[in-house]
């Protein structure tokens, strides 16, 4: 957060609209949408720092998205995000199986469960576009986000890129119930704002209109250019003096200029540097933080030693950040950045890049070499260099394998053997995918889709008492925590299989988390095996309150499967079964609901409960359904059942009732009946 807090300033208004959102608005999800550099992450770190790090309201969970920083991956960010959930609730986060179901179960079962001491929960994460080999979409969030938590998620403007409607659609947020937030580019006093709270020497410049003129006409208002500006003239980089000699020509406008003044005055202070040089071109180049190995393997040339890297980047550390090492590699200080340098290059330089990066990916898999960057992003180079026919060979061609059979593909192999799960080859897989379908290749669209269902399918095959054993023993990886399990059963495909899975659970005593398994239950799509499942989960949930009786009953469209569910709910909430009981239409089902809530009632309710019982069953046309309910009255209005029983058309469910009937009678009466 540091590197956001040094220079900034303006933005009152937009820090307003951030705390209205929390004060005032009914919304709970907000998404803020800007152009890149526009200053998104610095607001939303400013915003964090000014106004909610002393809150005892609001307990903040804030993830970058960013590539520079690792945090880009889907195990970087959740476990971020649930290592933080975790300690909102007091726990501390046990991740033995960290995968995509893992994360889906965890991140969803923390959101959802009541807040300790009634605090609040405030989730930000920054730059959802820039996610890597993953995105957020609505399997990863409750379908219904609790009262006391708010979500604030930002992404770029970009051309072709999603319009806020459909960042909604990816969330599974309602648009209109979405605060829609936007940053302008920033005024001259906002410019002013900021070199005054940068102190001396630059608060001098706050009333200098021509540098104020200058610094505007260049940067043209965006924060990002504006920030780089103001850093390098408060280091000494850039004089004031030269800013009004900067062009601002189409070719070399706002951050394009910015770059050209401060690489002139790098040359006038170093001289030429074909290190440096490089070092630039291949960060430019690169789709991820780049190594010092990945750094010598590209170009051993030039990157002899890793201190050869490392005095490069000290002379451009305005624009390169990182310490070359696996888990902080160099990368530039900014996406725009990047692009503005790769936009700088010729067409031939850029092609000489590409086909190195491509080539690296090549060597590391004809060597079996193992290469983090290579596998996050060597497909992207592929892609960038039309190599679609190399990309097939790698990702969906079966390799002969000794024996007359076939092997699976190159890439699944490497992926799998590092990562222990399919989910980066099936991100990998969807580019070429994509790129079939646009083009027409039936043949490499149809494989795409082969394996990608056959590996998708694998969760649907898997036995509920396997399901069962893999949380309660687990593998010599770890257990599965109860979450993961439910985000597998949520991705089976038979509805049969999933309600046997979620009756497994129950039974060999798995804790769930309540909300999660009732969602998951819920999602169910055939009604018998939703209202199964619910069922199953009830005695186990009683806490959920009249949740579970309304909530799911009443997405039931049919009497009788919503009869089941309130029956199930009667002992643990019988006035509020008793309420939802008169909305079923039904006379038949109803009756079933009286019958199953009476028990639970109050003495003085019970009577007139069992009566209206009594009456409803009266109505149905059916002679067994008729007995079922008789039968549970019998024991406590026995005259009026025995009465009703003579109108049993059918022998058979006329001797049950009366059976049912008998014991409650005066002596006299019962020979006769039996």
């Amino acid at each position: 957060m540091e590197d956001y807090l040094d220079v900034f300033g303006g933005r009152q208004d937009d820090l307003q609209t951030l705390n209205d959102f929390l004060r005032t608005s009914s919304n709970r999800c907000a998404l803020l949408l800007a152009p890149a550099g526009r200053g998104k992450t610095a607001l939303l770190v400013q915003w964090i720092d000014r106004d909610l790090r002393s809150s005892e309201d609001w307990y903040v969970v804030f993830h970058p998205i960013n590539n520079r920083y690792s945090t880009d991956g889907l195990e970087a960010t959740f476990r971020s995000l649930l290592t933080s959930l975790s300690h909102f609730h007091g726990e501390r986060l046990d991740l033995t199986n960290p995968s995509p179901d893992e994360f889906r179960g965890r991140f969803r079962d923390l959101l959802t469960r009541e807040p300790p001491e009634g605090r609040r929960l405030l989730v930000i994460l920054d730059a959802m576009d820039e996610a890597s080999g993953w995105s957020m979409d609505r399997t990863f969030l409750p379908a219904n986000i609790p009262e006391h938590v708010r979500l604030v998620f930002s992404a770029r403007v970009m051309a072709g890129g999603w319009s806020h409607d459909q960042w909604c659609e990816e969330f599974g947020w309602a648009r209109g119930q979405t605060e829609q937030l936007h940053l302008e580019t920033m005024t001259e006093d906002e410019v002013a704002d900021v070199l005054r709270r940068m102190g001396n020497p630059l608060d001098a410049l706050a009333v200098d209109e021509t540098t104020l003129y200058h610094i505007g006409r260049i940067c043209q208002g965006e924060p990002l250019t504006i920030k780089l500006l103001v850093e390098s003239l408060r280091d000494g980089e850039v004089e004031p003096g030269a800013l009004p000699g900067v062009r601002t020509l189409r070719e070399h406008e706002g951050l394009r200029a910015f770059i050209q003044l401060w690489l002139e005055q790098l040359d006038e202070r170093i001289g030429k540097d074909a290190v440096v040089g490089c070092l630039l071109d291949l960060c430019a180049a690169a789709l991820g933080p780049l190594n010092f190995d990945t750094l010598s393997m590209l170009d051993g040339d030039t990157f002899i030693r890793a201190s050869v890297a490392r005095t490069a980047v000290k002379n451009v550390r305005r624009f390169i950040i990182g310490r070359g090492e696996e888990q902080e590699g160099y990368v530039f200080a900014h996406p725009e950045l990047r692009r503005a340098f790769f936009d700088g290059l010729s067409e031939r330089r850029k092609r000489e890049l590409r086909r190195c990066f491509v080539a690296l990916g090549d060597r590391c898999l004809e060597r079996r070499l193992e290469s983090e960057y290579v596998r996050q992003f060597w497909v992207g180079h592929l892609a960038e260099c039309d190599k679609w026919e190399r990309m097939g060979e790698v990702l969906v061609d079966l390799p002969p394998v000794p024996g007359d059979g076939l092997g699976q593909p190159v890439w699944l192999d490497a992926r799998y053997r590092v990562e222990g799960n399919h989910t980066g080859y099936l991100t990998d897989l969807d580019v070429l995918w994509r790129h079939a379908e646009a083009s027409d290749d039936l043949v490499v669209s149809f494989r795409c889709a082969l394996i990608a269902s056959t590996l998708r399918s694998l969760s649907g095959n898997l036995l509920p008492e396997l399901l069962v054993g893999l949380v309660q023993v687990g593998t010599p990886e770890g257990r599965w925590s109860a979450a993961a399990a439910l985000e597998h059963v949520r991705q089976m495909p038979d509805a049969s299989r999933q309600a046997d899975a979620i009756e497994a659970l129950v039974k060999s005593g798995v804790e769930l988390p309540h909300r999660l398994a009732l969602e998951v239950a819920h999602q169910i799509g055939d009604a018998r095996h939703c209202v199964r499942a619910v069922c199953a989960l009830v005695p186990a949930h009683v806490g959920l309150g009249l949740e579970v009786a309304s909530l799911l009953s009443e997405g039931l469209q049919h009497d009788g499967y919503r009869a089941r569910v309130l029956a199930a709910v009667a002992p643990h909430l019988p006035e509020d079964v008793l309420s939802a009981a008169q909305n079923i239409q039904d006379d038949g089902y109803r009756a079933q609901v009286l019958a199953a809530v009476a028990p639970h009632l109050s003495e003085d309710e019970q009577r007139e409960v069992w009566a209206d019982a009594l009456s409803a069953a009266q109505n149905i046309q059916d002679d067994g359904s008729r007995a079922q309910v008789l039968s549970a009255v019998a024991p406590h209005l026995p005259e009026d059942v025995l009465g009703a029983s003579q109108n049993i058309q059918d022998d058979g469910s006329r001797a049950r009732v009366l059976a049912a009937v008998a014991p409650h009678l005066p002596e006299d009466e019962q020979q006769e009946v039996w």
